[in-house]
């Protein structure tokens, strides 16, 4: 789990991209860092620890751009230092890439990208991504006949003068080469007000605002700026600009997101006196099941069938961090007074672990 956001818009982005990460660093404090384009340039900024790390090496510095993207890691493939951190870029320094989820394919893919004799620096899955999108990016506009785009290659100096279409389609070609979970956000030379996403089975939303748009892994990052919020589905991929949004589905059809309006306060997601969140998911224990059971009311008895609970029933939830530690009080109150068997599972292996479901299992996660 990892936390992502980006900004494009009127204002300047770094601010903006650092103040809205501070509110994801639950998802994650191995690493941090930034991506932002500036007159046709691209940098990268990061930082290993918390992200004050990166603040602190970051202060005082004026940073005249208004196209920001951020990461704040928790380690999956690599350990957490600076050279694992995103974001990550490909082999002409060309694109920045951060990412939320997990490759499942990213050795056989970093292999065949190896054998043309690409290289890489870390060991996540990430930059496979960055480099293999890099590399396609780079054999599309070759491979473009007749085209006033094409891309003049010349190493890592190249100029670099793509079409916000070109990326989009080497874009989708990328996504449908990757096996697993991904909230992608990209930044590419050239297009100063673009941010790239790509999203399949990890969390992603985008958020509008007057003269300057948003994405990021929750809500609660970029509630203080905007309460407009769309949740990107499995398959979806697009581009954010400062007064534009652009989202095509797998097959590249034109998708019109619908806007929710949020109704939540921004006192209610933010640690407030408490000395950390798990100390206030603690006291607000016994509220959230209220409110989450009220929410509920009346939706499993129009979707469960009646006779679920007979015969070889049984449950299986799957849970991470706190609510696995509430998953093991469900399991013992479950078994001890409903007489039902329950089994508990690490959310983040259970998919490795190949469990027997049928129709007489419930999963709760």
């Amino acid at each position: 789990m990892c936390g992502i956001v980006g900004y494009t818009g009127e204002k300047l982005g770094v601010p903006i991209v650092l103040d809205c990460l501070k509110r994801l660093e639950y998802r994650g404090y191995d690493s941090a860092g930034v991506a932002y384009l500036d007159c046709g340039n691209l940098f990268v900024k990061k930082q290993v620890g918390k992200l004050e790390n990166l603040n602190t090496y970051l202060k005082n510095k004026i940073i005249p751009s208004s196209c920001a993207l951020g990461h704040t890691r928790w380690a999956t493939h690599g350990e957490p230092n600076k050279t694992n951190a995103h974001p990550h870029i490909d082999n002409d320094n060309i694109l920045a890439l951060v990412h939320n989820g997990i490759i499942e394919n990213f050795v056989n893919l970093k292999n065949d990208l190896l054998k043309k004799d690409f290289y890489f620096n870390t060991e996540t899955d990430t930059e496979v991504i960055a480099v293999l999108l890099g590399a396609e990016l780079q054999n599309f506009i070759k491979n473009e006949q007749n085209s006033a785009q094409n891309c003049v290659h010349n190493t890592l100096h190249s100029t670099c003068n793509f079409t916000k279409k070109q990326v989009l389609r080497v874009l989708q070609k990328v996504v449908s080469l990757l096996d697993g979970a991904y909230a992608l956000a990209i930044v590419v030379k050239g297009l100063d007000d673009c941010i790239f996403f790509a999203k399949n089975k990890s969390p992603l939303i985008l958020g509008k605002g007057c003269g300057q748009n948003f994405l990021a892994s929750d809500s609660s990052a970029i509630l203080p700026y905007t309460n407009e919020i769309y949740s990107v589905k499995d398959g979806e991929f697009g581009c954010i600009q400062k007064e534009k949004i652009t989202i095509f589905d797998a097959d590249f059809n034109s998708v019109k997101p619908h806007f929710e309006t949020l109704q939540i306060k921004l006192e209610q997601i933010m640690l407030g006196d408490y000395a950390h969140f798990m100390h206030k998911e603690i006291e607000q224990g016994a509220s959230s099941v209220v409110d989450s059971l009220n929410r509920l009311k009346g939706v499993w008895a129009n979707k469960l069938p009646i006779n679920i609970f007979e015969g070889d029933f049984n449950l299986h939830i799957t849970a991470c961090g706190t609510a696995l530690h509430a998953g093991r009080i469900a399991k013992y109150l479950i078994e001890n007074q409903l007489k039902i068997p329950v089994q508990l599972d690490y959310a983040s292996e259970f998919r490795y672990k190949k469990p027997l479901i049928n129709n007489k299992v419930f999963v709760c996660f």
